[in-house]
């Protein structure tokens, strides 16, 4: 063995000595200034979409992770002695000089890895005496202030591939279409080549010579020991790629989003579930292929872990390279028209307030508030309708009626909390149809208002108010609900029932394994179909319709958006559905035919629990007790017959408008009997009247709209009375008008301004109204 002189071992470490100085104060340390796509991927980081570079490259942003099986093959074809050399290998350039002699031509490099990353970094594309200096004195600087590994991560992260494929995660997934932990010895001996002679990725040639390094390099895998003589022929039998994969876009306007958020150019390991993921794109694509019949084409869904508020599922959009539809736009962030959606919001403000209670009943009839006259979808009033039925079956009129007691302010700051933040505008622009669809929110908003009121109800702390894309985001504001649990735990459960009715009036059944608390929506004109749904676990969201707002027939929620809604909810897991929160208030007893509390004339009753207002609520007003003759045929007071030989009853009384619808849909209804001759003249509460005003309400403003002919059309105004065979006699502002027998119906030339109608009957008993004649531009 030749012993190196003190005197030479002295120049060299002076020489080097030199060179580490020269390297540090002259040469910067090479760092990459490159663009890098925008990567979203699924929580378990199984990539969903990605976006190309701006400068046209797949490079995927740098990751310090390499898998091991291509650690041990780049090293071995590129740098054997990577953790033995500072960045320089001499004996790797003595080697590639003697090869290129024998050669008689450049067959083999000296650089090693850190100098490749040098050269990358320096952007050095021309192979120069100085460019190679450069980067042997950058090498060394690399080596003084970063370890091995993240040198060999930047090399991995910044290596050409072939074609505009820049880094080996991009590789991964554009060449061989999965995660890097998931490559063979073949890919990983594949994906080692490229870097030296990235040109031989190409499907229609140098397949041969790109198989023949591929296999060189297995067989000094297996001589290295990487693994055995068996299972290199497995290796070398395994065929090359065919032509690159397109990368995933299961999630391309989620990775909008991140995008618009300001993570441009990163890897986001998003709070998306891979799974869930998958099957909500498989299905949203296969329910949109039938909805094209009736030219509808945009579909989104949102699924929402209640715990945590993560967003696990975010399809915003259906897929169309062509963009035909407005397929780019996020119509989870649209804002649309609701329809329906924010009833259960209104019931639970009103319940909380001990302004309703849980099941009390709301008037369903003919209403004018001030010029607005409500609809329901069938056209119909049934009297009276018990407030959770108003959600169940989402009823118009009496929703209406409810905003106008509440308060269409009041309601608008109710909904701030939740997390609504697109009612910017004053109560007098939305009015009472903000509870119809009047204004315009998103899926995200929806999806997260119900999700917030599941976690209420469950009693579940807040651990992100805000539904979160990812489970590192920031903390933005809190938004929370301000109800009792009680409270939201009933409106769960008034639209947990399983049937709604469709467009032909029939009622649909819709199972999905687990209890759903569910909610549809239809905007006006069918351009937007809503369901929002609560499980134990997840909230989900869908919206469907055109993103253009064209709208189509037979675009429903209960029809078209809730099928899927059920379907998705098929599949994802659930926990048990939680009873009723406990509450220190004792239970109270609860009329069975008004829903209020019993009174003492309230025959049939049930126990229920109350949120704290609503247990200071009124009792049944329905329910009086009245005095019969003997006969039981006719009503008496004491002004007329001796109330100790009446005969005492109790009955359920409702205002005559109410009761005349009311008793239309309820056969068994018990109406009141009339007056005894003599008695009628006596002053009752006022659901004992016996006349009511169906139109005009009392304070509505009316359009009269104008004729064909030009002339100002009539006004019907319209009445009901107990007694079918009761005459009335109609005034309008103190002047007689007529009268009607039976059928309570008049039409009549009124003039603009303000009037009032007056209605008596043969008793003398008699009904008032002011209202106002509008005139139509």
């Amino acid at each position: 063995m030749r012993v190196i002189s003190l005197k030479s071992a002295i120049y060299i470490f002076t020489g080097t000595f030199i060179t580490f100085i020269f390297a540090l104060l002259f040469t910067s340390i090479p760092q990459f200034a490159n663009s890098y796509s925008t990567i979203l991927c699924a929580n378990n980081g199984q990539l969903l979409a990605a976006q190309v570079a701006p400068d046209g490259q797949w490079r995927f942003p740098p990751s310090q992770a390499i898998p091991d099986k291509f650690k041990t093959a780049i090293l071995l074809y590129e740098d054997r002695d990577f953790y033995s050399h500072f960045g320089i290998s001499f004996k790797g350039i003595a080697r590639a000089a003697n090869a290129n002699w024998k050669q008689k031509r450049v067959v083999q490099g000296g650089s090693t890895v850190t100098m490749q990353v040098a050269r990358m970094a320096y952007q050095h594309r021309k192979r120069s005496f100085f460019n190679k200096i450069g980067e042997m004195l950058g090498a060394l600087k690399l080596e003084l202030f970063h370890t091995k590994e993240s040198i060999l991560a930047e090399y991995s992260s910044h290596a050409p591939f072939g074609g505009n494929v820049v880094g080996l995660e991009a590789a991964g997934w554009r060449f061989l279409g999965k995660k890097l932990e998931q490559i063979t010895w073949a890919e990983a001996a594949l994906l080692a080549v490229l870097p030296n002679n990235p040109s031989l990725i190409h499907v229609g040639k140098n397949r041969n010579l790109l198989l023949a390094k591929r296999n060189k390099l297995l067989k000094r895998l297996s001589d290295f020991g990487a693994f055995s003589k068996t299972d290199l022929a497995l290796f070398q039998a395994e065929p090359l790629p065919e032509k690159p994969f397109p990368l995933p876009k299961l999630a391309n306007h989620a990775m909008q989003k991140i995008i618009h958020e300001g993570k441009r150019g990163q890897k986001i390991i998003s709070s998306i579930d891979f799974a869930i993921q998958k099957r909500c794109v498989e299905w949203q694509k296969n329910y949109q292929k039938a909805l094209e019949a009736n030219q509808i084409h945009n579909i989104a869904i949102l699924v929402t872990e209640n715990s945590t508020g993560n967003v696990v599922a975010y399809v915003g959009n259906t897929e169309d390279a062509n963009k035909t539809y407005a397929n780019d736009v996020d119509m989870i962030l649209a804002e649309r028209s609701y329809g329906s959606l924010l009833k259960p919001f209104l019931y639970a403000a009103m319940l909380n307030d001990g302004l309703i209670l849980p099941h009390s009943i709301v008037p369903n009839i003919p209403t004018n508030i001030f010029g607005y006259r409500p609809q329901n979808y069938f056209k119909d009033f049934d009297g009276a309708v018990h407030a959770h039925h108003v959600l169940s079956r989402s009823v118009n009129v009496p929703s209406v009626r409810m905003l106008h007691q509440y308060g269409v302010e009041k309601f608008l700051a109710f909904l701030k909390p939740w997390g609504f933040c697109t009612f910017n505008k004053p109560a007098e622009h939305y009015g009472l149809s903000l509870i119809l669809g009047g204004g315009e929110s998103s899926l995200w908003q929806m999806v997260n208002g119900y999700r917030i009121l599941q976690q209420t109800a469950f009693k579940v702390p807040q651990i992100n108010a805000q539904i979160q894309l990812q489970i590192t985001a920031d903390k933005k504001e809190a938004f929370h609900s301000h109800i009792e649990p009680l409270t939201a735990w009933y409106t769960l459960e008034a639209i947990s029932e399983t049937k709604r009715p469709d467009d032909n009036g029939e009622w649909h059944d819709y199972f999905s394994g687990q209890k759903v608390a569910w909610k549809t929506g239809t905007s006006h004109g069918s351009r937007d179909a809503w369901a929002i749904g609560c499980g134990s676990k997840y909230t989900v969201g869908v919206w469907i319709g055109n993103a253009s707002g064209e709208g189509r027939s037979g675009l429903t929620g209960i029809g078209t958006a809730a099928p899927l809604l059920f379907r998705i909810f098929q599949f994802l897991p659930a926990d048990k559905w939680k009873q009723a929160p406990s509450t220190s208030i004792a239970s109270s007893k609860i009329c069975t035919e008004s829903g209020f509390k019993a009174s003492a004339f309230c025959k049939k009753t049930y126990h229920l629990l109350l949120p704290t207002k609503a247990a200071k609520a009124g009792f049944c007003p329905y329910h009086v007790q009245i005095f019969l003759d003997k006969k039981k045929n006719h009503l008496v007071n004491s002004s007329c017959f001796s109330l100790q030989e009446a005969e005492k009853d109790t009955f359920f009384i409702l205002p005559p408008v109410m009761e005349h619808f009311y008793a239309k849909h309820n056969p068994s209804f018990r109406k009141l009997p009339n007056w005894k001759s003599d008695c009628q003249n006596s002053v009752q509460q006022k659901q004992w009247q016996s006349v009511g005003i169906v139109y005009p309400e009392n304070g509505s403003k009316i359009y009269i709209p104008t004729e064909l002919n030009g002339k100002r059309g009539k006004v019907v105004l319209d009445a009901v009375t107990r007694n079918k065979n009761e005459t009335l006699y109609w005034h309008i502002d103190r002047h007689f008008i007529t009268k009607t027998i039976q059928y309570h119906q008049i039409e009549a030339l009124i003039s603009p301004g303000n009037h009032e109608l007056t209605i008596v009957n043969t008793s003398g008993e008699s009904q008032k109204v002011r209202f106002e004649v509008l005139e139509k531009e």
